[in-house]
């Protein structure tokens, strides 16, 4: 991810993007509705 921002492959809107998915992830990691 640091490698593609730094090489300009990847611009803010993408990133930002991705960061709501992982926390989302995580939400749902930390907050189980099953089991």
């Amino acid at each position: 991810m640091i490698k593609l921002w730094n090489h300009g492959l990847l611009d803010a809107r993408t990133m930002n993007d991705c960061n709501i998915i992982l926390e989302q992830y995580q939400k749902q990691d930390l907050n189980p509705t099953k089991g």
